[in-house]
């Protein structure tokens, strides 16, 4: 009982996560739908086809992983101890994802053809034989290709050589439940097979996909190129805005500058004139009052003058009249002299014409 409650466990996890489809959740992460390009398989090949090598491993790997999960839950948690169990659980986990791939319960039933899930289980299997054979199949279908064809081989390829290599007892069930995935693959390659009769079936190559990729990669340089000088050309307008508006500021600052520049000269004009006005005034003040000091000073002097003046006056006219008086003391005596010698040279003169008048008679 506990045995079929574990493997029933396994198929539904098994399932659910074999239901995730990873391409559609890329294809839907770049606003797109794989199922609406190429063949609308949501697999690895389209993938490569549409989006290049680069996603198309990346929808690879994720759904061989999807797969060896309950593959590796199977074979190492679920039966310890037991290979053939476990070897078993392996193969149902597995083949329940590749059914979750192929029909998922998300997608409407639609899904996948199940080969990189397959991958994925009998990598678990056999690491080293599913690992020689993948790169062996890897470089036949980048020759050749031919993706289904390429997936053809290795899934049969794998069954035959690991149906030899297992050493194991008792693992019939096992190994009947990896040719169920071996049929289920080849039945939904169906229509490949019916196209690659009638040589019809869509080419699929890998320098193409990587040369897909290196385009998005110049695109994405491109595209960041141009957003680099849409961002300089935004920046550069915002530069010239900024450039403009600090030219404006600096323009209005210098305006406002110059006027309370020229109102401060003005304020200064005016208090260097009052000023002037103020020491003029002072200085007029003082020199009026010096002049008048100075007048002050003339007329006290010119008192002065005119009192030394009249004492003078006074001095001469005292002297003028003392000399006056002497003047005419002087002029009486000269008077009273030369009327003395007038009378001495009359007499004189009587004597000399009376003794000339003796001398004649």
């Amino acid at each position: 009982m506990i045995t079929i409650i574990k493997f029933i466990l396994l198929v539904i996890a098994g399932y659910l996560l074999g239901s995730l489809s990873v391409a559609r959740i890329i294809t839907k992460h770049k606003d797109s739908d794989i199922t609406s390009k190429g063949s609308g398989n949501p697999g690895t090949m389209n993938m490569l086809r549409n989006y290049g090598a680069k996603l198309g491993f990346l929808t690879l790997f994720c759904d061989a992983l999807k797969a060896a999960i309950p593959a590796l839950i199977g074979n190492f948690l679920l039966f310890p101890g037991d290979p053939s169990m476990s070897c078993i659980a392996l193969y149902v986990g597995g083949l329940s994802a590749v059914l979750g791939h192929m029909f998922p319960i998300f997608y409407g039933f639609k899904g996948g053809k199940g080969i990189a899930c397959t991958v994925g289980v009998f990598t678990v299997a056999n690491p080293l034989l599913s690992l020689i054979i993948f790169v062996a199949d890897f470089i036949f279908f980048y020759f050749i290709k031919i993706g289904s064809l390429a997936s053809m081989i290795y899934i049969i390829l794998f069954a035959i050589i690991n149906n030899f290599l297992t050493t194991v007892d008792n693992m019939f069930v096992a190994m009947i439940i990896m040719w169920v995935i071996v049929i289920l693959d080849v039945l939904a390659h169906k229509s490949n097979f019916i196209r690659l009769f009638a040589n019809e079936e869509r080419l699929t190559s890998f320098k193409e996909g990587v040369q897909k990729d290196l385009d998005r990669i110049q695109e994405r340089k491109l595209e960041k190129l141009g957003e680099l000088e849409e961002k300089e050309a935004s920046l550069a307008e915002i530069y010239e805005e900024k450039l403009v508006k600090n030219e404006n500021k600096i323009n209005q600052q210098l305006e406002k500058d110059t006027i309370r520049v020229s109102k401060q000269k003005e304020r200064l004009q005016h208090k260097y004139a009052k000023i002037i006005e103020e020491k003029k005034t002072h200085s007029n003040e003082i020199i009026e009052g010096m002049q008048a000091r100075i007048e002050e000073k003339k007329q006290k002097e010119t008192k002065k003058a005119s009192k030394a003046a009249s004492r003078t006056a006074r001095t001469k006219s005292s002297k003028s009249k003392s000399s006056n008086s002497l003047t005419l003391r002087k002029k009486n005596n000269n008077t009273s002299k030369s009327k003395s010698n007038t009378k001495s040279t009359k007499n004189y003169n009587k004597k000399i014409l009376n003794n000339t008048t003796n001398i004649t008679e």
